[in-house]
């Protein structure tokens, strides 16, 4: 029997498979449920080179074009929201407009030309997106600190024990640690460590809505072996997620995280489209005649 999205799951489709099925993107995008973020549309551009700029631009042209809902918000804005800080998402807003003036540009050059300016005096440009780039695969690396140096603060015979009873260990580990990593982002925004009265105010206000992506982000720390260099920048699409929502994509890492937490759904483009086909076909014979 196939699975049908629940009424308050949502499905996210991840880059690789808008890239890799873009020309598919019209004839899945059919339920209001499907969306993706402007992450996803960061690294089409971002990752653009002379020789494969109009495959990029296509995809990116392809996306817009169909009914699949765009999330604009940075994960930064996502991590703001969280916390219910203001925050004025200016990186979100410049990859959109990005992206607009991507699909008119004819050719590499002419895009690398393109400013987008923020005020009289600031603008960026294709070159800016490589440091929107940096910044989140340091925010990866920090996260993934806080798994290290709680996992080196064992004995070696608790770390082995670890390691051979991961599939035990993981769900509930990789819990705690989530639950650590929200410390410095509410000590950031608060301004002052803990146990402050102003960073009690903001931890008071976490609604827990970027816990997916941390418990995921810290079993892939603890599950080190399985990771490859963007693993970390790759694992940031779990922020727009909840528990029980639908995640789309071609990675095999996430559907072996998955396998130990459990808390999303993971599959393919090819599989959600046969879910959907599968679907409709049911419901057309429960009408039938």
């Amino acid at each position: 029997m196939s699975k049908e999205c629940t009424n308050n799951q949502v499905v996210y489709l991840d880059t690789v498979s808008i890239r890799k099925y873009s020309k598919q993107l019209a004839e899945c995008s059919n339920t209001k449920e499907l969306f993706t973020s402007s992450l996803a549309v960061l690294e089409l551009m971002s990752g653009a080179t002379k020789d494969d700029f109009n495959a990029r631009k296509i995809a990116v042209k392809r996306l817009m074009e169909s009914r699949v809902y765009i999330n604009w918000y940075t994960y930064k804005g996502k991590m703001a929201q969280a916390f219910d800080v203001p925050y004025d998402d200016i990186e979100g807003k410049v990859v959109r407009e990005l992206s607009l003036r991507m699909v008119k540009c004819k050719d590499f050059k002419e895009f690398c030309n393109e400013k987008v300016y923020v005020d009289s005096d600031t603008y960026y440009t294709f070159e800016s997106l490589a440091s929107f780039d940096d910044d989140i695969a340091g925010m990866g690396r920090m996260f993934s600190k806080i798994g290290q140096k709680e996992f080196k603060s064992f004995d070696k015979v608790h770390r082995k024990d670890i390691k051979k009873k991961i599939e035990e260990f993981l769900p509930a580990y990789s819990h705690i640690l989530s639950e650590m990593a929200v410390i410095p982002i509410a000590e950031d925004y608060a301004g002052e460590k803990r146990p402050s009265e102003k960073y009690m105010e903001v931890v008071s206000k976490y609604d827990f809505s970027i816990q997916v992506y941390l418990q995921y982000n810290v079993a892939l720390f603890l599950l080190i072996e399985l990771a490859h260099k963007n693993d970390m920048l790759d694992m940031l699409h779990l922020i727009y997620l909840k528990d029980g929502d639908l995640f789309i994509t071609e990675d095999k890492v996430f559907s072996k995280v998955n396998s130990y937490l459990k808390r999303i759904e993971v599959c393919s483009l090819p599989e959600y489209m046969g879910r959907q086909e599968e679907s409709v076909k049911n419901n057309s014979d429960k009408g039938g005649f």
